[in-house]
């Protein structure tokens, strides 16, 4: 027999601060008695129903804003009776309203996806019109639903034309303005003039196209004609005119593109604003048909011009042909004499009038090119006459050829002859001989060379003198002596200058292993750099303006303009070499940028920039720059060195600083200073000096250590003393004495009494963590023999680390008692109840159970109450349960608690969905009868 399971009764309210789920089904919730639901007053969202996260409907409690919203469809399987209560905005989907008249005293707006008319629509009122913000498709009666095009907001749908709707009277789409104006409407004064008509208009005053068009195809196939105002695509300019344009290809595939035939390079025929036509299409015709005949005018098709003809004011006289004036303008002249103008004809000779050729109507007049010479006639009957010289026959030119000219000494410039030989002689000149159409130089030009131009080379085997000035422009000069070469000048004003000319000439002067004296004083204007491997200067003593000298410069320096501004300084050093972060030596810069090393901070192909140490704004100025990368390795070894018995040297070690390989003997009354302090005097250290190395001093006879003296090392010698040692810490290994406080800097303090002696502390005087100790003796040893997390008889109680005690039952003022139970590794059938925990009914009547149920994988908790009626109870159906609170990891529920009655117990049963291996930990609260 099962126990009843009895429903979870709340007698007074319930809060459910998260979300509450119902699995009972129907009747979930029940209301035995009349009830309501309250919701929170000014929320638009007071209350929302919803599946998963999609909202069905929306109870809103803001002020003037009240109302229930449905978010899905509304099925209203009764009648429904709003009342004197007006329903708006409602979107009817399905369904029908027959033989109801809505609106019929009180119209307003109503909104429709799809409106349907059997009959007539018809819009009454005085001064209304049918208004759609989205598009209106006229439709086939055959067709509900016919699609329509993209930028389309009006269009007309014909039948698809196939079966019985090819042949019938309505075998096409047609849109008509129909107007019936009466007679006596059209004479009365208020008549405007107008039968009907379509308007295409728009609201800003822009050229933009306009205009109607006629298209058929689909997917790039068809072509289209289009009438209305030229189009002007790209804003090139304002071209407004009434065109008619054609393009082969429908509207749709045009429009948006330059195919759209309303632009001006599709245009067949267009009316300027000015009345003028044109028929746009080169080779175009414009045509007149009289008597089943066309007539037609057509354009030149050779025109390099525009041109406009004016006609003349009058119909002219028979036999009066037009004749232009040069500028377009027509006039009437009489016609010449034949039927085609031309009389009697003219003659044309190749030579003299005796074989003249009569040229008359028909007959063909014949311009020959032969021999080099080419002929062309051009529209207006002009023949022009060439020199094709690829026409001529070749051949070499000898001296008695003839050659031909324009003689300028005649009035006319007449064409001549005259032989080669005698343009030869012609050419020769003062030097030059001529014989046989042949030149020739004379071998002696004394007097005849004054000037020459560019030689490509120049050999002269014997002396050169030149008694004036010499001026050699090359790319190469090369002076070669084999036994001396002078180079010497009188004035000693002027001198002689080599490479003065241009800035930035290269000079070098001597072979790599060349000696070079200078026999008098050396002026360098410029830097002096000595690229050899020593520099030995005999000289009795070395004058230096320089205040200072630089030593271990990579690369030598180099000059650059730089600029600055603000604290960045920009140099413009081509081909530097430098990268971001590198190091570079600046001198001789000035403008608040003193001589030092400054990091890179940014590289480019020409410049670099570093910060200088002060800000300002300074325009293209000169510095100078170490050319390569100066680091401690590239400093590191310069110095002064002097050699003696052995070398004596002042030398910069990157690792130590200057190192002196000497002593230093300063004179008296000197001292050493380190940043302007004195550190050194021949008997005192400076005051400066605060701190110091000393391993071996004298006896010390006088003065004090005070409180900034370090630690005391006195190795393993003992420090005896017949007097108090005061001040501050004493500090003995790792034993610190401060005042009251004796520390340990590492490990435990231990106190050991000499033999049986003790450590003995007043009563009162142990204090733990600023608390003072007042438990005896004998109270602090009730400890002993207690572990922690348990429970010993006359001992006291030690929670564990976990903050915990354990014993088997817990007894709580003999009113309740705590108990658990559990169990692993339960091979458990499913279907089958097992007894998870129990207690005795003879005790206790009501408990409270909190459950763990484990698969292994997924667990069940559940709080169960249980009690009975009856002492004892009568059997299984006197002992009541409920189960709440009950989750589960799994998809559902692992199984599901009951309680019976045992022979003296009240037990617990779990009853699994599955067969498997279980384990249960059990908390049970029961309360004594």
């Amino acid at each position: 027999m099962a126990g009843t399971e009895v429903d979870f009764k709340v007698k007074a309210g319930i809060v459910v601060e998260g979300d509450a789920t119902l699995k009972g089904g129907d009747g979930a919730i029940t209301f035995p008695a009349a009830s309501s639901i309250k919701m929170v007053d000014g929320s638009a969202t007071a209350l929302v129903i919803e599946e998963a996260n999609t909202a069905y409907q929306t109870f809103h409690t803001t002020n003037a804003g009240e109302k229930i919203q449905f978010h899905k469809a509304l099925d209203i399987d009764a009648v429904s009776d709003f009342g004197s209560n007006a329903m708006t905005n409602v979107n009817i989907d399905s369904g029908a309203i027959d033989a109801t008249t809505v609106g019929s005293s009180s119209q307003a707006s109503g909104a429709f996806t799809t409106l349907l008319a059997t009959n007539t629509a018809k819009f009454t009122a005085s001064g209304q019109s049918l208004t759609t913000v989205g598009k209106v498709s006229v439709v086939n009666a055959d067709e509900d639903n016919p699609s329509i095009e993209t930028n389309t907001q009006f269009q007309v749908n014909g039948p698809a034309l196939s079966g019985s709707d090819a042949a019938s009277s309505k075998n096409y789409a047609e849109a008509r303005i129909h107007t019936d104006i009466g007679n006596d409407d059209v004479a009365g004064t208020t008549y405007n003039g107008m039968g009907n008509a379509l308007v295409l208009d728009q609201a800003e005053n822009i050229h933009t196209g306009q205009g109607i068009a006629i298209s058929k195809g689909r997917s790039s196939t068809g072509d289209s004609w289009a009438l209305g105002r030229e189009a002007n695509r790209g804003n090139t300019g304002n071209t407004d005119q009434f065109t008619i344009g054609y393009i082969n290809k429908p509207w749709d595939d045009g429009v948006n593109t330059t195919g759209n035939p309303l632009l001006a390079a599709q245009s067949v025929l267009s009316i300027s604003t000015s009345g003028n036509i044109l028929v746009a299409k080169s080779g175009a015709t414009l045509g007149f048909v009289s008597n089943s005949q066309t007539t037609k005018i057509r354009g030149s098709p050779s025109a390099d011009a525009d041109v406009i003809y004016t006609l003349p004011i009058n119909a002219g006289t028979s036999g009066y042909v037009l004749q232009t004036n040069g500028s377009g303008t027509l006039s009437w002249v009489a016609a010449a004499g034949g039927a085609d103008g031309m009389g009697t004809g003219f003659t044309v000779s190749a030579t003299t009038d005796t074989t003249a050729t009569t040229i008359t109507q028909g007959d063909d007049l014949f311009f020959a090119a032969s021999g080099g010479l080419t002929a062309e006639t051009t529209a207006d009957g002009t023949v022009t006459h060439g020199l094709d010289i690829d026409g001529l026959t070749a051949e070499n030119i000898a001296s008695g050829d003839f050659l031909a000219f324009a003689d300028i000494s005649h009035a006319g410039n007449a064409t001549r002859k005259d032989t080669v030989a005698d343009l030869a002689t012609l050419f020769a000149g003062a030097g030059l001989t001529a014989s046989s159409a042949v030149i020739a130089v004379d071998a002696d030009q004394s007097g005849q060379i004054t000037a020459v131009g560019t030689l490509t080379g120049l050999t002269v085997s014997g002396a050169a003198d030149l008694n004036n000035n010499l001026t050699v422009d090359g790319a190469t000069i090369s002076l070669d002596a084999t036994t001396s070469l002078n180079i010497d000048n009188s004035n000693t004003t002027n001198g002689i200058s080599i490479g003065t000319a241009t800035s930035g000439v290269p000079v070098t002067i001597g072979h790599g292993t060349s000696e070079v004296t200078f026999g008098d004083n050396v002026t360098i204007t410029g830097n002096l750099t000595v690229n050899g491997e020593q520099t030995v200067i005999n000289s009795t003593a070395i004058v230096a303006e320089d205040k200072s000298m630089v030593l271990g410069i990579a690369g030598g320096m180099e000059t650059a303009s730089y600029t600055r501004s603000v604290t960045t300084v920009t140099v413009t050093s081509t081909s530097h070499g430098f990268s971001t972060n590198e190091y570079v030596y600046i001198s001789n810069a000035g403008n608040s940028i003193t001589d030092d090393v400054y990091q890179v901070t940014s590289t480019g192909a020409n410049t670099f920039t570093f910060v200088s140490p002060a800000s300002g704004t300074v325009g293209a100025t000169d510095l100078q720059h170490s050319s390569a990368n100066v680091t401690e390795g590239t400093a590191d070894g310069s110095g002064v060195f002097a050699p003696g018995t052995s070398l004596h040297s002042i030398k910069y070690d990157s690792s130590n600083g200057w190192t002196v390989s000497d002593d230093l003997d300063l004179l008296s009354g000197k001292h050493l200073s380190i940043n302007g302090a004195t550190t050194l005097s021949a008997t005192t250290l400076g005051s400066a000096v605060v701190s110091s190395s000393l391993t071996t001093v004298g006896a010390l006879n006088s003065g004090s250590i005070t409180s900034g003296f370090g630690n005391i090392n006195n190795g393993s010698s003992t420090i005896t003393t017949t007097g108090a040692i005061t001040g501050g810490s004493l500090v003995a290994d790792n034993i610190t004495i401060d005042g009251n406080t004796i520390s340990s800097t590492s490990g435990d303090i231990t106190l050991t009494p000499d033999g049986a002696g003790e450590v003995n502390i007043a009563a009162g005087n142990l204090n733990y963590a600023s608390t003072a100790v007042t438990s005896t003796g004998a109270e602090l040893n009730l400890l002993d023999g207690s572990s922690a997390g348990t429970v010993v008889n006359s001992k006291a109680v030690i929670y564990s680390s976990a903050g915990q005690v354990k014993a088997n039952t817990v007894s709580v003022d003999a009113i309740a008692v705590i108990d658990t139970s559990t169990g692993t590794g339960q091979s458990w059938n499913g279907g089958t109840a097992y007894e998870v925990a129990s207690y005795a009914f003879g005790t206790f009547r009501t408990a409270k159970f909190v459950c763990q149920i484990s698969n292994g994988t997924d667990f069940d908790v559940a709080e169960v109450l249980v009690t009975y009626k009856g002492d004892p109870p009568a059997d299984d159906a006197a002992v009541y349960l409920t189960s709440y609170a009950y989750i589960s990891t799994a998809a559902s529920d692992l199984g599901s608690f009951d309680a019976v009655k045992g022979t003296t117990t009240i037990d617990l049963k779990f009853t699994p969905v599955s067969t498997g291996t279980y384990a249960y930990d059990i908390v049970n609260t029961v309360l004594v009868k």
